[in-house]
């Protein structure tokens, strides 16, 4: 008699998602905005589901890791003044530093806080909430632009080369620029419920463009101009 063997069933079990990879891709995703939740997804072989609820839990609690069940608690880092000085030195130094550039600065210059360890949430909370930092897109700017030399340019420029022209810097001087944007841009990030996308609703698909024009002279804005420019679809 032959005998149907029936197929064994093994249970899934939910596999966990390193640290490492968490914090990757709240840096990418929400502190740095250079990548999408979904192409975070297809980048790190991660359910979207996943994605989310790891940004859920750095929106809602701060949290970066997974939550451990049992044990006993961690102690929780406490930044101090004189680490919020040191921080402002570092990135007054070279802004483009990176949390964990941040951490290893910080875990050299203080021991103690090598011993507690130092989490990118806590850090990236400190930065923005005590010392008023925030992460912004970088703007290249030769360093000749601000040398002694250039500067004194400036100036002779100003008090010397003006007057022979027959204008006055502090009566009769007016800086004029224009600059343009999109009516319709909108934050890369916003909160959503769980399950539903983020979505701000737009009058139009069709963007239109806003021309600002603005004059201003040693006493202040002298006159703002708008133009709305040709949108594009």
């Amino acid at each position: 008699m032959t005998r149907t063997l029936s197929s064994q069933t093994h249970k899934t079990t939910k596999k966990e998602i390193p640290s490492n990879i968490r914090e990757l891709i709240i840096e990418q995703v929400v502190m740095e905005g250079k990548i999408s939740q979904a192409e975070a997804a297809r980048r790190y072989n991660i359910p979207p589901t996943s994605i989310r609820n790891i940004l859920d839990a750095w929106y809602n609690e701060g949290r970066i890791h997974a939550k451990r069940r049992g044990g006993k608690r961690k102690e929780v880092t406490k930044f101090e003044d004189k680490h919020g000085r040191y921080i402002q030195e570092l990135l007054d130094e070279d802004c483009t530093r990176t949390l964990d550039m941040i951490k290893e600065e910080l875990q050299a210059k203080f021991p103690e806080l090598a011993d507690k360890g130092i989490s990118a949430s806590g850090l990236w909370r400190f930065l923005t909430e005590r010392i008023g930092f925030t992460l912004k897109r970088t703007k290249a700017v030769e360093e000749r632009r601000n040398s002694p030399e250039t500067i004194e340019q400036r100036y002779d420029y100003v008090v010397k080369r003006l007057p022979e022209r027959g204008i006055s810097y502090k009566t009769n001087c007016i800086f004029v620029d224009e600059a343009g944007f999109n009516a319709n841009l909108i934050r890369g990030q916003g909160y959503s419920k769980k399950g539903s996308a983020s979505v701000v609703v737009n009058a139009s698909k069709r963007a239109v463009i806003i021309s600002i024009l603005a004059g201003i002279s040693y006493h202040g804005v002298e006159d703002v101009s708008v133009k709305i420019v040709k949108g594009v679809g």
